[in-house]
């Protein structure tokens, strides 16, 4: 009793201990860096954000991520609130050019939230315009005007007018994708008003180059307007304003490759080729200096329809080719650059992690040194570091699934966009050939395009489909079942819709048990056909080595495959057997994960069989692999009676 009472003693004079180094921490977190109360921290919040933006404006993403937090604890301790919310828009508009979409939207969700709580009408508008913009880099301006609609009226009026002037720019650019021309003329007025009435409110000692700036930004939207409308004096009058502004703002590089790109479009449209050549060639010696890879694809843009409408067709189809081969290779360095940035972030989260543990590891140990209860104390912890040794199993366990899924989602990526260029580039190469002047196609010739142009729309039509039903898969919502149908009618259209029956290398059979013509299903028929079309599809395309490796197959080599319909219980079973390059036992259950895809010869997204599995269990069945069947892969989809 005495010994354990000694045990408890000494346990609560380490919590007291720990409690005392703690706040002691604590407090010297707060007045370490020894500033007196009189700090200025107006101007401190002001010079971080000038770094911040340094960070932004030069693309150094690993450092944004780490400056960031630090900055909102910042200004958040400061109560500088506008640099708070504009250090958090910093960080959103940076996840959205870098390409991670869930990761903007996320942040900006939150971001709103914050303002709203805190009724902050400055991060309210900042969170709307950041909102706008991601759903812009998403190509949807309808959403994205509504955003920057809020974001116009929530901004306070003693607020710094800075980010007003973007936002009225980005709803320009929405407005004019969206081809409302009457709102964006609208809109380009307000914003004139504030040009000349807010915005004259600046500091003088600031006006001149912030001042220009602006009003180059509006100019260059008015251009947009113009061209828009055809209205090309009007358009070359605003575009001979913008630069004039420009050259008053210190003429940065952006700002000057967009007026050349400007006016090569304007030449283009007036068919003034010669003068549009000229201004592209300007376009590309000013580039080798700024090196922005979207004007160079610009400019190659604007080039080939230049020499198309000089008649310069070899040429032109060089600089076509050229951009593709350009465009393709910035897609890839894009996708390594993203790879790399999100696993930066990653590294970033654990070396915090890590001095969060390196803290508490100093604490235990500047407390054992003092309290002679220590060997009391380790027997307990060795027992939560067996806990802890057995979370952290658990975690590698996690880690490593999620490093897989990363792999999979990685190689669908890869996969998807070799299946949609492949069409893509064909379609490209055929209406090049359409649409050449004087060019003359023979009956046989211009049969095999309209083919070739068939089948490739419809390739990427059924790829888009299947993307579509693998988020309603993921959905999990609950099919209506509405139909009274019989078993025999869905295994007969499901064998129609994917053509199995026709297959060349195939010989396939549909085997119904004795009085399954009887059998009625209350299902829904669209859905259990596509389910069973899915599976059908599976059989058909892993029977088929001459389509992924390129062999020719003789009528003895033919696969086989076949239906058989069973009645079971309370259940109907469409059983699907082939005798292909069947599946492992131990892979039974990932072959119905998303993107997995055990044989990489073999054309295909690996989604089918997922959304195959969804569509029966949300129907109130199921799919399973049989294992016992050894011969090929033998798939069981059951639907329920009633």
């Amino acid at each position: 009793m005495k010994s354990l009472n000694l045990v408890k003693v000494v346990y609560v004079l380490l919590v007291v201990f720990l409690l005392c180094v703690m706040v002691s921490c604590h407090q010297r977190g707060k007045l370490g860096d020894g500033q007196p109360s009189s700090v200025n921290w107006s101007d401190s919040s002001f010079k971080r954000l000038q770094q911040l933006r340094y960070f932004y404006n030069n693309n150094l993403h690993d450092s944004l991520y780490r400056q960031v937090p630090l900055d909102m604890a910042f200004h958040m301790k400061c109560e500088q609130w506008e640099c708070y919310y504009y250090t958090w828009w910093i960080l959103v508009n940076d996840l959205t050019f870098s390409g991670h979409a869930d990761g903007a939207l996320e942040e900006v969700n939150r971001m709103h939230e914050d303002a709203t709580k805190r009724d902050n009408s400055y991060g309210i508008a900042v969170a709307e315009d950041a909102m706008g913009l991601a759903y812009a880099f998403q190509s949807n301006y309808i959403e994205a005007a509504k955003c920057y609609q809020q974001a116009l009226k929530a901004y306070p009026q003693d607020a710094d007018m800075t980010l007003l002037n973007s936002i009225f720019m980005d709803y320009s650019t929405a407005l004019r994708h969206l081809k409302d021309y009457q709102t964006m003329d609208s809109v380009q007025q307000q914003w004139k008003v504030f040009l000349n009435t807010k915005a004259a409110v600046i500091p003088q000692h600031d006006k001149s180059a912030l001042y220009a700036n602006w009003h180059f930004k509006h100019h260059a939207a008015r251009f947009d307007y113009y061209f828009c409308l055809e209205d090309y004096a009007q358009a070359a009058a605003e575009l001979d304003s913008a630069q004039h502004y420009q050259l008053l703002s210190g003429g940065s590089k952006l700002g000057n490759l967009r007026i050349l790109g400007n006016r090569a479009k304007l030449y283009l449209a007036q068919k003034e080729y010669e003068q549009a050549l000229a201004a592209c060639d300007e376009l590309v010696e000013k580039n080798k200096e700024a090196k922005e890879f979207s004007y160079e694809l610009r400019q190659l843009d604007l080039r080939w329809e230049i020499l198309e409408g000089l008649g310069r067709y070899e040429d032109a189809l060089a600089v076509h080719k050229r951009y593709k081969l350009l465009s393709d290779s910035v897609n890839k360095a894009n996708n390594a650059e993203q790879l790399n940035e999100l696993n930066k972030r990653f590294e970033i989260d654990e070396l915090k992690a890590e001095q969060e543990r390196t803290t508490l590891r100093e604490i235990i140990m500047v407390s054992s040194l003092i309290l002679l209860g220590l060997i009391i104390i380790i027997f307990f912890r060795h027992r939560a570091a067996k806990r802890l040794e057995q979370k952290n199993q658990e975690l590698i366990i996690a880690n490593a699934r999620a490093e897989e899924s990363l792999k999979m989602k990685t190689n669908f990526i890869q996969q998807i966009s070799h299946e949609i260029r492949t069409p893509l580039n064909i379609l490209s190469g055929f209406a090049q050939i359409v649409t050449t002047p004087n060019m003359e196609l023979d009956e046989e010739a211009r049969q095999n395009v309209n083919h070739q142009i068939l089948e490739n729309t419809d390739r990427i039509t059924g790829l888009v489909n299947k993307m579509l039903e693998l988020s309603d898969a993921n959905s999990r919502t609950i099919i209506e079942l509405k139909d009274d149908v019989s078993a025999m009618q869905i295994a007969s259209e499901a064998v129609t819709v994917t053509g199995i029956e026709s297959a060349g290398h195939l010989s396939f059979e549909v085997l119904p048990e004795t009085g399954i013509e009887n059998v009625m299903l209350h299902t829904n028929q669209g859905a259990a056909v596509r389910a069973l079309s899915l599976i059908l599809d599976n059989a058909r395309k892993f029977t088929a080595p001459a389509e992924a490796y390129g062999h020719e197959v003789s009528v003895e080599q033919k696969q086989r495959a076949s239906l058989r319909l069973h009645a079971n219980g309370n259940a109907v079973q469409f059983i699907v057997e082939d005798t292909g390059i069947g599946v492992p036992a131990e892979e039974a259950e990932h072959i119905f994960d998303e993107f997995v895809q055990l044989d990489e010869y073999y054309d295909g997204t690996g989604i089918g069989l997922t959304v195959a599995r969804s569509i029966a269990r949300r129907l109130g069945g199921d799919i399973i692999l049989d294992t016992s069947y050894t011969d090929g892969a033998r798939f069981v989809m059951s639907l329920p009676l009633s």
